[in-house]
């Protein structure tokens, strides 16, 4: 009975650090914590804010198929909606050079990276929009 108790209460301790760390995760958006409390404009690089595995940055905006974004990134798969991000969605992909990538689905009126397509870049600039940012440059 002891060890049935401990073993249930490691996995509820575990369960609850998990949770918490997930949390955290979420609160603490790399690309939110670049822009929070700047100036504007705000040029963001790639390496220095996502991480040395990333390469390059990419938008996935509405009316961009899953299909139309694969093709255009050269990746195999993508975990994008497949006809595209919702009107008020877009989504940020890191790109790593050799297929891999990450996404990050952001609400358009916080940061808004579709007010043109871009390509792949490596360093990118934000401005002010209203209460959001939205991207004004890719280098």
């Amino acid at each position: 009975m002891n060890r049935n108790f401990l073993a249930v209460l490691f996995v509820v301790a575990s369960l609850v650090i998990l949770g918490v760390f997930m949390v955290w995760l979420v609160k603490n958006d790399l690309l939110e914590q670049a822009l929070k409390n700047q100036e504007s404009p705000v040029t963001i690089h790639v390496h220095d804010t996502f991480g040395d595995e990333w390469q390059y940055i990419a938008a996935v905006c509405p009316g961009d198929t899953r299909e139309s974004a694969e093709n255009r990134l050269e990746l195999s798969s993508l975990d994008t909606p497949k006809d595209g991000p919702e009107p008020g969605d877009n989504y940020l992909v890191l790109l790593d050079g050799k297929g891999e990538y990450e996404s990050k689905k952001y609400h358009r009126d916080a940061i808004d990276l579709c007010n043109g397509k871009i390509a792949p870049s490596a360093q990118v600039t934000f401005a002010r929009k209203g209460s959001g940012w939205e991207l004004s440059a890719a280098h």
